[in-house]
């Protein structure tokens, strides 16, 4: 009888195509539409992604992703990392970083997950978006155009799911800004896109915070589904502006601050909020 145990990646990332919206938002919200960058480029290869983000009066956000605040781009420099195992020390995924260079090479098409998969020795993976992080990042963005981008996004990941097969499972994003529609879309997700949990970005949009009672909707439905609700932070959301005011022009620290300080913000809003002795399931 073998004693090994399944490994679950619980925190991969998709690279969403550059025409996802065009193909998946419904048309009457495409006035809106974001327009999304994503790319790993170069040797050693360099990635980076941007947003840019219609605004209700006028004018654009634009939101790039990376160390580099013009273009968003980070190095991921595949050799050195390599290079630092040498002597005798273990990678602890054996073959991922050349399996995430080969994907990256071939534009992520889902088909090549499995084979990264099979490389790194992982069974199943949960994957969240890239640029989809920030799509919905605009401060007074009306509540139904973001949950309009919330299900393009899911829509075009339960095909990217579909076709990587079984052990790829995403997780579906909603908006905060309206709970019913939120509620809806966790529930559409769920029970017909297969999608096995549920995430929101951390920062508050709107004037409701998570432990208000505007968003019983939400975590009900959750309940009802048995699903967890992921918190997952993006830097460079225009609608967090701790980050700009504290650490401008310093995009790592930024990302330090948003994926630890962020999220420990959204985990203390629902424990300290009553929201998780209220709803314990």
């Amino acid at each position: 009888m073998s004693t090994s145990l399944p490994f679950i990646d619980s925190d991969a990332h998709v690279l969403e195509p550059r025409d996802m919206f065009e193909r998946y938002l419904e048309p009457q919200y495409r006035a809106q539409m974001p327009v999304a960058w994503a790319d790993y480029q170069g040797e050693p290869l360099a990635m980076g992604f941007a947003v840019r983000i219609p605004h209700p009066a006028g004018g654009e956000y634009v939101m790039p992703f990376g160390n580099d605040p013009l273009t968003g781009r980070n190095r991921i420099d595949t050799a050195s990392r390599l290079a630092a195992f040498e002597g005798g020390a273990r990678l602890a995924l054996p073959g991922q970083d050349e399996a995430s260079a080969a994907c990256a090479r071939h534009g992520f098409p889902p088909e090549m997950d499995q084979q990264a998969m099979d490389r790194s020795g992982i069974d199943s993976m949960v994957v969240y978006p890239s640029t989809g992080l920030l799509t919905t990042g605009v401060p007074d963005l009306p509540a139904a155009t973001a949950a309009a981008s919330r299900r393009a996004s899911n829509n075009w990941l339960h095909d990217f799911c579909t076709a990587a097969g079984g052990r790829v499972v995403g997780a579906a994003a909603v908006d905060l800004r309206d709970a019913d529609e939120a509620a809806r879309e966790a529930h559409r997700c769920v029970k017909e896109c297969d999608c096995k949990a549920v995430y929101s970005n951390p920062v508050p949009v709107g004037e409701h915070r998570l432990y208000d009672d505007v968003y019983e909707p939400l975590w009900n439905a959750l309940e009802e589904l048995d699903a967890p609700l992921a918190v997952h932070a993006g830097t460079g959301n225009a609608a967090d502006p701790m980050l700009s005011y504290y650490l401008p022009r310093r995009r790592t620290a930024q990302t330090t601050v948003a994926f630890t300080m962020g999220t420990m913000l959204a985990c203390t809003a629902r424990i300290m909020g009553g929201v998780l002795a209220q709803h314990p399931r």
